[in-house]
């Protein structure tokens, strides 16, 4: 994952803010560009520029420079025939470095635009694990819940059932 830059000051906030969005972008272009053919790359690669729009209108800043050290790092992944697991993690790196960065955020039109960043990316998240769960388990007839048991290291037989107690 990248290293989460410093900033301080919520121009600074949301330039790296902005960054990191088109960077998500244009690995998103990437994944495309490699075969990637679902909607769901499509619908992705919108929605994070058009989050670093949001925060560029808000603040009133240039929303065209990309984080080249978030894309180099995972450009390759993003590259590669099944991209779903980089993207996964981008996703939630993106959610919590946003979550890090919103904790000095002073501007009340800029929080609210990141915490729903954030939990947008979170959901980005939850969709690509379930993706994922299902591709590795395509083959073998399992159901969604078995899926994302594995994904989290559970075996299924002690994986929480949908609509049983306590889940």
């Amino acid at each position: 994952s990248a290293a989460v830059p410093d900033a301080s000051g919520d121009a600074a906030i949301a330039d790296l803010a902005i960054g990191f969005e088109l960077a998500a972008r244009d690995l998103y272009d990437a994944a495309i560009a490699a075969g990637a053919s679902d909607d769901l790359w499509h619908v992705l690669r919108e929605q994070h520029e058009s989050y670093a729009q949001r925060v560029s209108g808000i603040v009133g800043t240039s929303a065209n420079t990309p984080s080249a050290t978030l894309f180099d790092s995972l450009s390759a992944a993003f590259s590669a025939a099944e991209p779903v697991a980089a993207a996964m993690a981008l996703e939630n790196t993106l959610a919590a470095t946003h979550t890090e960065w919103l904790a000095s955020v002073t501007n009340r039109n800029v929080a609210i635009a990141m915490a729903s960043i954030v939990a947008l990316e979170s959901r980005h998240a939850a969709v690509l694990v379930a993706v994922l769960g299902e591709r590795d388990h395509a083959d073998s007839g399992t159901d969604l819940d078995r899926a994302v048991a594995h994904v989290l290291g559970q075996s299924s037989a002690t994986a929480p059932r949908s609509g049983t107690p306590g889940t």
